[in-house]
C-alpha cells in the first residue's frame, strides 16, 4: 500500500522497478463535506481520550497515538524551555563572551 500512496500516486514511480523508493504523497479532506467539523473534532477529543484511558498492555506504562508525544513534548518545552546538551550551552556561552554579548540560556 506505501508503494502505491507514496510512489505511484505521487508520480514518483514504481520503486523497486526503476528507482529508489523515496516519492512522498500528502492528502486532506475538507471534513465539512462528510460532517460537521465541530462534531468531528468532539468525537475525535472523545476518541482520543478513550486511548489514551485503555489500560496497557502488560509491560507497558500506557497506550499512546502517533502524535501524543510530540504533543506533550511541545507543551512541556512552552512551558519550560527547550533543554540544550551541557556542551551546546557551554558553546553558545563561549561565543556570546567572545562577541561581547549577554547570554541567559542557564
Amino acid at each position: 500500500m506505501n508503494e502505491i500512496i507514496c510512489n505511484e500516486l505521487s508520480g514518483y514511480g514504481p520503486g523497486p522497478v526503476h528507482r529508489t523508493p523515496g516519492g512522498h504523497f500528502f492528502q486532506a479532506y475538507d471534513i465539512e463535506a462528510f460532517t460537521d467539523a465541530e462534531k468531528f473534532r468532539d468525537d475525535m477529543d472523545d476518541l482520543l481520550r478513550y486511548i489514551v484511558e485503555v489500560p496497557p498492555a502488560k509491560g507497558f506504562e500506557r497506550v499512546l497515538y502517533a502524535g501524543l508525544m510530540e504533543d506533550e513534548d511541545e507543551k512541556r518545552r512552552l512551558k519550560e524551555g527547550i533543554p540544550y546538551h551541557r556542551e551546546v550551552v557551554e558553546w553558545f556561552e563561549s561565543y556570546c563572551a567572545e562577541v561581547g554579548i549577554e547570554c541567559d540560556l542557564r
